[in-house]
């Protein structure tokens, strides 16, 4: 597999925890001053102190500028350097190790364009590049306009041979296939799969396989991840639909905001697509951060009252009796010093109108609301003039209506004229395959924004992000973003010491995103299932597993040789002194 030079360089100081940075294939400075590359501030170092030339072949010439205190190797003084090794450099009080040729961080890297602050070299010199995409995201970078292309009725076949055919470039690979896991039947091929290969490997993904051949290298896990994500969304997770109408994913249409491979997501959307077109209430369940006000807005987009104005309201953010003046309206008098003014029902004419946290609206006003539902009219808190209704309802809440409602604590008739249709948007914790994809580009998002620079996330900090429950869901997760990218130094991954204490404390330990790991993991799940299902009856359970009893019995040793190590590694560190 072809793939860009790149140096892993330490930076130790003695009154800080080292830092660690990713250097791709280009030209770097070092030194004290803000408009290096690597900023080292401590006593002895220059301003510009040395240059770092990562070369695309492997290895890195090191070049004092000519610094004041020098760049030393033990205690030789260096002008220029070039190694092929892990080297140990000191300039002033602070050490560098770098590390030629290594991407030791396992750092899956960030979209195209992902900082446009101005270039701190002349074009002539070679391009740092820096931080610009891996090979992970430019396998998952183009899902966008597959999805789009199976949106609008093409063949998935096709749509699945052109993904292949950029897979297997950018892998540098023979040959690859998606096949059927139970019938083998095939989907897509690209590739000369007669060639001989030096290495094949077979990734599974729900009801199809991912088949690569001809590798030059082993394929990085962090590749793996990405080929299943694609896969993945490629697919659905199932059997692609012979000829799927256009209107039953619209995901060419998606707003830019919506990062989302999941189908549950798709199949959301694609609801609301559908509703977007009439005129009936709609009501979006879901839990906080979840994206219940984007959906809303899209609806609006795509409804024929799109050029009206999209007004929102949060029922749990003010008290009933001004609740009801922001709604309706309020005339002049009705209160010392109050002027008459418009309501939101009256200001959105033509228009939609977006009632968020419908749950916490008071009785009172729920009937009010109701009222102006079924008469199509409504009147100004102490006014007496009639005035007409023309708008579109849309409501959200995160709360259990039907449980409000069997307490009276919301009335069963609003609820059925505000439900005529009813989406529900899946918590993140629920659609794991979009975590990675969403941290990535709320990263990437906020660097833009700070104009700051990193290679990306380290497979061990995604790792602990798709662990973790996510109760605040994508907004959560757009905030952790943006706190990690304000710890960020140039050129340093997003780690797992960059992460909220919440989320990188958590005493189980990052997940293993190996393959391998997850397919031990679901193993060990299913034998789990159907010992407890047969009563550990291993015959009743080899039935439902079904395999063989040779199989059976060898695959249930090395389940619970696993189980074993792990309990004993949970131990050991239990009991490790801290």
């Amino acid at each position: 597999m072809k793939t860009r030079g790149c140096a892993v360089v330490e930076i130790a100081l003695e009154t800080q925890t080292p830092s660690r940075h990713l250097l791709r294939t280009g030209r770097y400075t070092v030194g004290s001053a803000e408009s290096t590359d690597l900023q080292v501030r401590c006593s002895g170092v220059s301003r510009r102190h040395l240059q770092i030339d990562v070369l695309a072949d492997g290895g890195a010439l090191i070049t004092d500028l000519d610094s004041s205190n020098g760049t030393r190797l033990g205690r030789r003084r260096v002008s220029q350097l070039a190694i092929v090794e892990p080297t140990r450099l000191r300039i002033g009080e602070a050490t560098l190790t770098i590390h030629p040729d290594s991407d030791q961080l396992g750092v899956i890297g960030l979209p195209p364009g992902s900082w446009e602050g101005k270039p701190s070299r002349s074009s002539a010199e070679p391009s740092a590049a820096t931080d610009m995409p891996q090979l992970g995201w430019a396998i998952i970078g183009g899902l966008e306009s597959s999805l789009a292309r199976l949106a609008q009725g093409e063949s998935p076949s096709a749509v699945v041979a052109e993904a292949l055919g950029r897979w297997r470039l950018i892998l540098d690979a023979d040959a690859l296939r998606v096949r059927h896991r139970h019938d083998r039947h095939l989907l897509a091929a690209v590739g000369d799969h007669a060639q001989a290969a030096d290495q094949s490997i077979t990734l599974p993904c729900a009801h199809w396989q991912l088949e690569i051949e001809g590798l030059g290298d082993p394929l990085h896990h962090n590749l793996q991840l990405a080929l299943t994500v694609g896969l993945a969304a490629l697919t659905g997770g199932s059997n692609p639909p012979a000829a799927p109408e256009p209107a039953a994913s619209p995901a060419a249409a998606l707003p830019a905001a919506v990062v989302s491979s999941a189908p549950a997501m798709r199949e959301v959307y694609g609801l609301a697509a559908r509703v977007a077109k009439g005129a009936v209430s709609v009501l979006i369940c879901g839990e906080s951060g979840s994206g219940k006000e984007l959906l809303a807005n899209w609806i609006h987009q795509q409804s024929p009252r799109h050029q009206g104005p999209f007004l929102a309201i949060n029922c749990a953010a003010l008290p009933a009796e001004l609740l009801e003046a922001e709604i309706f309206g309020i005339e002049r008098g009705v209160a010392t010093g109050v002027d008459a003014r418009a309501g939101l029902l009256e200001r959105a004419r033509g228009g939609t109108v977006f009632l968020d946290e419908l749950g916490d609206m008071a009785l009172p006003t729920q009937a009010k609301i109701l009222r102006a539902l079924e008469s199509a009219s409504i009147y100004r808190v102490g006014g007496s003039r009639a005035i007409a209704l023309d708008v579109r309802f849309v409501a959200a809440t995160h709360r259990q209506l039907e449980q409000r409602i069997n307490q009276g604590e919301f009335r069963l008739d609003l609820y059925h004229r505000l439900a005529a249709v009813e989406l529900r948007l899946p918590p993140l914790r629920q659609r794991r395959v979009d975590i990675p994809l969403l941290a990535i580009h709320f990263l990437a998002e906020e660097l833009t924004k700070l104009q700051r620079r990193s290679p990306g996330i380290t497979d061990a900090a995604l790792a602990q992000l798709c662990r973790y429950q996510w109760p605040g869901n994508v907004r959560e997760l757009r905030n952790e973003m943006a706190r990690a990218a304000l710890l960020l130094q140039p050129h340093q991954p997003l780690d797992r010491e960059h992460l909220s204490e919440r989320i990188a404390g958590s005493s189980e330990g990052p997940i293993d995103l190996s393959l391998q790991a997850a397919l031990d993991r679901a193993e060990a799940e299913a034998f789990a299932i159907a010992l407890a299902a047969a009563g550990d009856d291993h015959g009743a359970a080899m039935a439902l597993l079904k395999v063989s009893r040779s199989s059976y019995f060898r695959r249930l040793r090395s389940v619970r040789e696993v189980a074993d190590s792990d309990a004993s590694s949970a131990a050991a560190d239990e009991h490790c002194p801290r």
